[in-house]
């Protein structure tokens, strides 16, 4: 009789089984969430800084600039964090660009870089951190993922830095600089993070031959 009343249970506990897969799953696909479908953001939930700095040179047929861009994050909600960001910077086609930050990789943290040669210091994203540029077009793109198999973090807090720390051009050229930035931000539970807003911001500079700046 005990033997039978074994036998019996098997299925419930296989049942159960499959139940609890088929969830943990669902959390993890994010077919099931628990928390809001999206957030409404702040008119001010975000903000850019574009920023040319002219780098000396002995050299008589280019100029140097490094150009960096800041995203300010001014959601201030725990659960809401930003996950994502696509960040592409324009300068004059035929640029040279050497060098990038944050550097291609995954990143399990914020990281805080001093550059003593521009007098910065920057604040690059974690997560997982894509690069491509084109000098002939003049366009260097960054997407950062802080959601990426089983590892999950916000990319930034309330700051985050991508610099191009030297773009050659020719002697003399006025330097045109566009930004595009869009972030999303994602709801974070202890179980589970997903997107619930997004935003994108377009932002630019001319650094004209006199070497005065305008927007």
């Amino acid at each position: 009789m005990k033997e039978r009343q074994r036998k019996d249970s098997r299925p419930g506990f296989v049942a159960g089984g499959v139940v609890i897969l088929v969830f943990l799953m669902a959390v993890a696909t994010d077919a099931a969430r628990f928390g809001p479908a999206n957030v409404e953001l702040p008119p001010d939930a975000m903000s850019t800084y574009l920023e040319i700095i002219r780098i000396s040179d002995l050299d008589d047929g280019h100029d140097y600039f490094a150009v960096a861009l800041s995203i300010s994050n001014f959601v201030n909600d725990p659960s809401v964090r930003p996950y994502e960001a696509t960040v592409t910077l324009r300068v004059n086609r035929g640029s040279e660009f050497f060098g990038h930050g944050p550097s291609s990789g995954d990143h399990d943290e914020v990281e805080t870089v001093p550059f003593p040669e521009l007098d910065r210091t920057f604040t690059f994203p974690a997560g997982l951190v894509t690069y491509d540029e084109s000098d002939e077009q003049g366009i260097a793109t960054w997407t950062v993922q802080g959601e990426r198999l089983w590892k999950s973090e916000p990319i930034f807090g309330s700051r985050g830095d991508f610099l191009l720390p030297t773009v050659r051009v020719a002697e003399g050229a006025t330097l045109t600089v566009s930004a595009e930035v869009t972030v999303t931000w994602y709801y974070r539970s202890p179980v589970q993070a997903y997107p619930v807003a997004t935003r994108t911001i377009t932002a630019g500079l001319v650094l004209n031959a006199s070497g005065r700046l305008s927007t």
